[in-house]
């Protein structure tokens, strides 16, 4: 039996897309950099071989980053992930809810994730604090620091948490408040940032001071519900009260 050539070609055609065609697409390349600073804020230029990891709650992928602080994960399965950085000395970063997603040039480009940083430990250390209650639900504080900076020099920090009561820390705080640059061997100041609704007048306030640094990896963990501040120094006195007004 003799085909019409259209007909043959139509053959040849549909047999070559078959084999040409590729198979449908289950995982990509992720890939991203990193960012290192000391605990003054200041970039550093070391950021071969920092820790980084990504996680979907059952499994683990590791790798180390290379040349210029980038990493890449080889054909990561589609699913939703939890980016950890971390490295001695410095505060743990973490990135929750990234999109391992199937898109339409997913098998040919990867996940680009936005720069993730991670800084080192702070060594500022608290080494006394006090608060007293002012108008309007403001507060003033003081606080002394070690070791001390000279006036014309980079800044340390530190950051307050205020509760409800003597247990208050880092991740047992109703407020808390942005990292505070100090220079020389402490600070005296006011806030008023309080809220009525969590603090009304006449209640009893208990505040903590840590050193952090700058820039903190302050994150917020979503399984946890809580906010986290790796790079704090633990190292500091017991809670003081006051009286909010």
């Amino acid at each position: 039996m003799r085909y019409p050539v259209s007909f043959l070609i139509l053959i040849i055609f549909f047999a070559c897309s078959k084999n040409s065609s590729q198979p449908d697409p289950t995982a990509r390349d992720i890939t991203g950099s990193v960012q290192v600073f000391d605990e003054f804020g200041v970039a550093s230029n070391d950021v071969f071989g920092v820790n980084v990891s990504l996680s979907d709650g059952s499994k683990e992928l590791t790798t180390q980053t290379i040349q210029g602080g980038k990493f890449n994960f080889d054909q990561v399965p589609f699913g939703k992930y939890t980016l950890s950085v971390s490295r001695s000395g410095f505060g743990t970063n973490k990135r929750f809810g990234i999109q391992n997603l199937k898109t339409v040039d997913s098998a040919t480009y990867p996940l680009q994730l936005s720069p993730i940083g991670i800084t080192q430990m702070c060594s500022t250390t608290i080494t006394y604090f006090s608060a007293i209650g002012k108008p309007n639900g403001s507060f003033q504080f003081s606080v002394s620091i070690s070791p001390a900076t000279g006036p014309s020099t980079t800044p340390r920090y530190f950051r307050i948490f205020v509760g409800l009561d003597s247990l208050v820390t880092w991740n047992h705080n109703d407020f808390f408040v942005s990292a505070i640059p100090v220079t020389g061997s402490g600070m005296s100041s006011t806030l008023s940032a309080l809220q009525r609704e969590t603090f009304p007048v006449g209640t009893k306030a208990w505040m903590r001071i840590y050193g952090d640094a700058s820039p903190s990896n302050m994150y917020f963990d979503s399984s946890k519900m809580e906010f986290v501040f790796p790079c704090l120094n633990l190292t500091t006195q017991p809670a003081s009260s006051f009286i909010v007004q």
